[in-house]
């Protein structure tokens, strides 16, 4: 009997002697016929043993998974491996070439006959036309219930690939083609993913490669803005969770932005100059400024409520040479706009679409002393937060006035005076709200002892119409040194409770204070020592601030962050967190060493936490620091090779939806037509700075203030550059959208 080649079990066969039998003659015949049979076992014995003991060499060959040419069709296909299997197993791997066409359709596949499966791409999605092409090495795998591709092909990355050259923004859809080669011919377009809900979290990435010269976008389903390509990048997007619509994406390439520019206007040439004014009254709307020749200022809005945004036609607010001083929003329709030239004027202007009508001007002398960027001279009144009151100085007197702009036109309150300093000047810390027809000013003033030292001061305000009536007054006496116009810095955390720092004049000691405002009456604490140190009033109330980055900055209902340092620029930067409890002061452990007054400066803080820069002589360090009570620490930085940025407080800007942005510095100035370029970051919790990238915005001259107008979008306004470098009498509107 031969060997068995499926066991290799071998029995020799029965005779006359096998079983063996006692004193019995071995017949010639049955051992003849039993050499021969071991004999024919013998030479089976390399083929069996290569069938059930694969070699080395047979593992290497791949021998028993490789099934060659598929038979069939292309959308039949079957495979013949060998040895046959007996039956499907999940795991099973095999590997064919196919022939010499491509499928048309979801082919099935059966392997040594045992019955057809459907054939699926490797997230489990249904395989196209195409996805299986002529005369390919193709691998797939059992399942349990069909096979899977795992080839590296077209179809292992869910799809071939696609060229798309459009005008117009488009989406891709779960069987759009995974590789996309993009030629956008318009501005301000994106690629939009496909609902993440109809494809499989962790399975194939979309590669998008921009093979134009505009830069574009790529969103989300939703139109959340994940990165911009500019000309020749390559991102590389994998689903991470597939929970909501949008989805959840890891985003990687080479040459991103992470910012688009949405809208890129250059208004009429008889506009010459640009207003570092803007005014957000939704997240889709604002409105700009800029004046003529003249120097008449006009208004104009941008609907970017779609991309690419649309602009109106400049309004003109007055034919007179003043300047658009400050803006304020009152609804998503209306604001309120100051003018300030040999007198301060406020108008309404209304927007219907982006069509702005202005109204009829109220004279309001007091509110020429409030800046877009300075101390907050202003405070928004009443239920609907359209009736301001300002505070300003004229000589030595302090003045408060109400501007009432609820209805079509706006109308002016008769000034007060608050208080007069006999000799030096008096200082502004700011005016706040306390309720819809209460606020609280903070100033400098001679109240005690006649001359320096002075005192600070603060008085509760009531409001009945545009009528001012002066209520309790509060303060400390004899306390600080004259501080120019400029008071000490004070915040609000919530109505009512206020932090205010200042520079003992005797001795060296920086001292807080907290305040409370209940009803009209107006109460300081106990003042605390923050520090002793030789500083000076100047380097506490304007040490490398603006409004948008103070120098007290309310991180909550009782915390504060006080920045203070030396206007000589030897000395670093000091950073520390005050807590009021009710008026009580408690000081933290200062900060040192973030930045020099003459070159750094932070960004917008918020609550856990805030990055600054610090310039040096070819490239700049960003520092991340986290806020935790009352400790600062700082969690990491980061020196961007080669990149020097602008150290003035208006060359840093923060957007609410946590962008941090610095524009960057040309060594020996910009080039002809150099682009304003800039740098995003993040605030990261424990750890240091989250480089985003640069982004530009080509020939603007670099000097506009950028403006919040969503909270992922800023406004720039700026005049460009011409062939030489100066500018020229063009002015351009910008919006840009960050990535999420």
């Amino acid at each position: 009997m031969p060997r068995n080649s499926s066991t290799g079990a071998y029995v020799a066969p029965a005779s006359s002697f096998n079983p063996a039998q006692p004193v019995t003659a071995i017949a010639s015949a049955d051992w003849n016929s039993l050499l021969s049979d071991i004999e024919a076992a013998l030479s089976a014995t390399a083929a069996t043993t290569r069938a059930l003991n694969p070699t080395a060499g047979q593992v290497q060959d791949d021998a028993f998974s490789w099934c060659g040419t598929a038979g069939g069709t292309a959308d039949v296909l079957t495979l013949t491996p060998t040895p046959a299997i007996t039956a499907y197993a999940t795991g099973g791997r095999f590997a064919f070439l196919t022939g010499a066409s491509a499928n048309t359709t979801a082919p099935t596949i059966s392997v040594s006959g045992l019955g057809a499966k459907t054939l699926k791409r490797r997230d489990g999605s249904t395989v196209t036309g195409g996805d299986l092409p002529a005369a390919s090495l193709i691998e797939i795998r059992y399942d349990g219930t069909d096979f899977r591709l795992t080839s590296i092909t077209p179809s292992a990355i869910g799809g071939g690939s696609t060229s798309t050259t459009t005008a117009a923004s488009f989406a891709l859809t779960a069987s759009s083609n995974r590789v996309q080669s993009v030629t956008l011919t318009a501005d301000a377009q994106s690629v939009t993913l496909p609902d993440a809900t109809t494809i499989s979290a962790g399975g194939p990435s979309y590669i998008v490669t921009n093979a134009g010269t505009r830069t574009f976008g790529v969103r989300a389903n939703g139109g959340s803005l994940l990165t911009a390509l500019p000309a020749g990048a390559t991102c590389d997007l994998a689903l991470v969770s597939n929970a909501t619509a949008a989805g959840s994406w890891s985003v990687g390439g080479t040459g991103l932005s992470p910012a688009l520019v949405i809208g890129d206007f250059t208004l009429a040439s008889t506009l010459t100059a640009a207003v570092q004014v803007a005014v957000r009254l939704t997240d889709t709307l604002s409105l700009h400024f800029a004046q003529n020749g003249s120097s008449h200022p006009f208004v104009v809005a941008v609907d970017h409520s779609t991309s690419p945004a649309t602009i109106g036609t400049p309004v003109l607010i007055v034919a007179s040479g003043v300047v658009v001083a400050h803006a304020f929003r009152i609804s998503g329709t209306k604001a309120m706009v100051v003018v300030d030239g040999t007198s301060s004027n406020v108008y309404n202007v209304t927007v219907s679409g982006t069509t702005c009508t202005v109204s009829t001007a109220a004279t309001a002398a007091v509110f020429d002393f409030a800046t877009f960027t300075g101390g907050p001279f202003i405070a928004a009144l009443g239920a609907n937060s359209d009736t301001f009151v300002a505070i300003d100085i004229t000589g030595t007197t302090i003045r408060a006035q109400a501007v009432d702009c609820s209805g079509a036109n706006p109308s002016a309150g008769s000034s007060v005076n608050i208080s007069a300093l006999g000799s030096g000047t008096p200082g502004l810390s700011g005016v706040f709200r306390v309720t819809d027809t209460t606020a609280v000013a903070f100033y400098v003033d001679d109240t005690g002892s006649a001359g320096t030292p002075f005192s600070i001061r603060a008085v509760d305000l009531s409001l009945s119409g545009t009528t001012i009536t002066e209520n309790t007054r509060a303060g400390l006496n004899d306390v600080i040194s004259s501080t120019g116009t400029n008071g000490p810095p004070v915040c609000q955390h919530a109505a009512g409770l206020y932090t205010l720092g200042y520079y003992q004049a005797s001795g060296t000691l920086l001292r807080a204070v907290g305040v409370t405002v209940s009803g009209t009456t107006v109460t300081f604490g106990t003042p605390t020592t923050v520090e002793t140190a030789s500083i000076g009033n100047q380097d506490i109330g304007q040490f490398n601030a603006s409004r948008f980055q103070p120098n007290m900055f309310p991180l909550d209902a009782t915390r504060a962050l006080f920045t203070y340092g030396f206007p000589s620029g030897s000395t670093p930067s000091r950073h520390v967190v005050l807590t009021n409890t009710a008026g009580a002061i408690t000081a933290g452990t200062p900060l040192y060493s973030l930045w020099q007054d003459a070159d750094g400066g932070n960004f917008p803080q918020e609550p856990t936490g805030f990055l600054s820069v610090q310039e040096q002589s070819t490239s700049s360090r960003i520092s991340n620091v986290t806020i935790s009570g009352s400790t600062l620490t700082v969690t990491g930085t980061a020196l961007p090779p080669g990149v020097s940025f602008g150290e003035s407080n208006t060359q840093r800007f923060g957007l609410s939806g946590g962008i941090r942005a610095i524009r960057q510095n040309y060594q020996n100035g910009p080039s002809i037509n150099a682009p304003s370029m800039w740098n995003a970051f993040r605030l990261t919790q424990g750890a240091g700075p989250r480089y985003l990238g640069a982004f530009d915005l080509p020939n603007f001259n670099g000097s506009q203030i950028p403006v919040e107008v969503a909270p992922s979008r800023a406004a720039f306004t700026s005049s460009t550059l011409s062939q030489t470098g100066s500018a020229t009498a063009l002015i351009k509107v910008a919006i840009v959208e960050f990535a999420a």
